[in-house]
């Protein structure tokens, strides 16, 4: 036990350390969309696996309209220390010139909805590791099956307790990302069809934790169960597609066809 904790301490702050080591490496201080405003830390999205911040919700919606549109800005806004008035000011003309058909004056933009959120550091910092915690029942789910089916095939009861330790432990671990996940779609803002990506993803990760416990307590009440593989399976099959509607989140509604 006390091995396990030490393993439980160390997964802890290596988690730590990933995270605020993302932080600093790919955020940008200024807002893609209008360059001479600086992003807010809780208004976010996610674009080809890479968060990126903005001043105001307003800019987050025009991003998601027309992503590709500001790519240019944002390798200038994640150069913090290079943001004179002059370079502010070319960047901007291209993001909000005439020809692009955004228009963003000063007198039109809108920063109403600044800190709209009203989120903490600590509750934004749990819907950033929601990327992270929810690997744990993406793992410990589908292991549990596999060991399941192999204990009757290679007649290792041993294979069930440990099918069964395992899925207690992706349980746990299922609640804490679905509690994640939710706080995560809270800060973020997505264009149509990835709003309902996000819906499908959001209830079928909150099905895989809510199913993950109520199988753990038939398990627990029941260790006998001849219904075991069938239960593991169909948790398994849930589990994968939540996955699947998370990475069309990430690299697009098509990434796999």
């Amino acid at each position: 036990m006390s091995v396990l904790k030490k393993l439980l301490v160390l997964a802890f702050f290596a988690t730590i350390t990933i995270v605020a080591f993302s932080q600093d490496s790919t955020k940008n201080e200024y807002c893609p969309v209008t360059p001479t405003d600086l992003a807010e830390p809780d208004i976010h999205t996610e674009y080809k696996g890479e968060t990126i911040y903005f001043c105001c919700k307003s800019c987050l919606r025009d991003f998601n309209k027309d992503p590709e549109a500001y790519l240019a800005n944002l390798a200038v806004a994640v150069e913090s220390g290079d943001h004179g008035e002059a370079e502010h000011g070319s960047t901007e003309e291209q993001a909000h010139g005439k020809d692009d058909g955004h228009e963003h004056g000063d007198s039109e933009h809108d920063h109403s909805d600044h800190g709209e959120s009203g989120s903490s550091p600590i509750i934004s910092l749990l819907g950033k590791l929601h990327v992270l915690a929810v690997h744990f029942p993406v793992a410990l789910i589908p292991f549990a099956a596999l060991l399941a089916i192999l204990s009757p095939l290679l007649r290792k009861p041993a294979f069930n307790q440990l099918a069964d330790i395992s899925l207690f432990a992706g349980a746990f671990a299922a609640v804490g990302a679905a509690i994640m996940g939710w706080i995560a779609a809270s800060q973020s803002s997505y264009p149509d069809n990835l709003s309902v990506i996000l819906e499908y993803h959001r209830w079928l990760g909150t099905s895989v934790a809510t199913l993950a416990v109520l199988v753990s307590a038939v398990i627990l009440y029941w260790p006998k169960t001849r219904y075991r593989i069938p239960l593991y399976a169909a948790l398994t099959l849930l589990v994968l597609t939540a996955g699947h509607f998370g990475g069309s989140l990430i690299y697009g509604p098509d990434y796999l066809f």
